[in-house]
């Protein structure tokens, strides 16, 4: 309809601490928690309807929740559904007076979570409000990057034990993780009970705690470290392993709508009857 036009121009690449006492330089587009983010905005037309504007530095995300519904017979039934929210952390005013170039840096706070797949995109966001019609909207996709400590309050979470087969994890190294890494450390269990078991299996578990108390699980990683066995009272065992990290698991996680975090688990397969699971809470970066 002859209405705005918006060009948001790429931010330049920005150099960071190392964390050696040097500094190295990010891929465009890409920044840390904490930083500053230059914002260059370009109103190449404008309409008699422009009323004004702005800039906003944002996440998009993405989130399940179950939902209900009764159908004519009176049964209920429900399904998982997808929705999604943005969240503004930073903003700053877009003038529409003409056309023209608005430069602004809009901080990205330490407190954000981080790019992840499915989950949090980030983007800057130009909009020109319209009267009496559809708003003018440019974005630009952004990475955002964790830090080291954003989630070290889940790390260390207190670990859980199994009553019948409780199981210790011993870590070669601390419980933050890194993706495309091995995790290795070896499991030490004390039974208290006789269970006969078709194994002992080692898995990464993603926790999905999505929105109005929907919680989902995914196996990221596992490991089978032993076959079929009996455990006995006072007998225990000790089980070395080494589990890869797939550079593609998903990071540790918490958004505005959902979170996100990894768990350890020492299965014990017992057949027709419920696994003996203890877990230890890991943070993945």
């Amino acid at each position: 309809d002859g209405g705005s036009q918006l060009h948001i121009t790429p931010p330049e690449p920005i150099a960071v601490p190392d964390g050696t006492g040097g500094r190295m330089t990010l891929p465009a587009g890409v920044f840390p928690p904490g930083t500053t983010v230059p914002c260059r905005v370009e109103v190449t037309r404008l309409d008699a309807k422009a009323r004004g504007g702005r800039i906003e530095l944002g996440y998009t995300n993405t989130y399940r929740y179950r939902t209900k519904s009764s159908g004519a017979d009176g049964r209920t039934s429900s399904r998982i559904a997808t929705s999604w929210a943005w969240i503004p952390v930073a903003e700053a005013p877009l003038p529409v007076g003409a056309t023209g170039t608005t430069s602004v840096h809009l901080d990205l706070p330490r407190s954000v979570p981080p790019s992840v797949t499915d989950m949090v995109d980030w983007q800057v966001r130009a909009t020109v409000d319209r009267r009496r019609g559809f708003d003018v909207r440019a974005d630009l996709p952004l990475i955002v990057t964790t830090v080291r400590g954003m989630y070290d309050d889940w790390q260390l979470a207190a670990p859980t034990a199994d009553e019948q087969v409780p199981i210790t994890f011993e870590l070669d190294g601390s419980r933050h993780l890194h993706r495309g890494t091995t995790l290795t450390g070896r499991l030490s269990g004390y039974p208290r009970k006789v269970v006969s078991t078709r194994g002992i299996r080692l898995q990464l578990t993603l926790v999905q705690d999505e929105a109005r108390g929907y919680e989902d699980h995914e196996t990221g990683a596992v490991l089978h470290l032993s076959g079929p066995f009996t455990t006995h009272p006072g007998q225990p065992f000790h089980l070395p392993f080494s589990l890869p990290l797939s550079p593609q698991l998903h990071p540790t996680c918490t958004a505005a709508r959902n979170s996100w975090h990894w768990r350890l688990d020492a299965v014990v397969d017992i057949a027709f009857r419920s696994d003996r699971v203890s877990s230890l809470p890991l943070t993945l970066t």
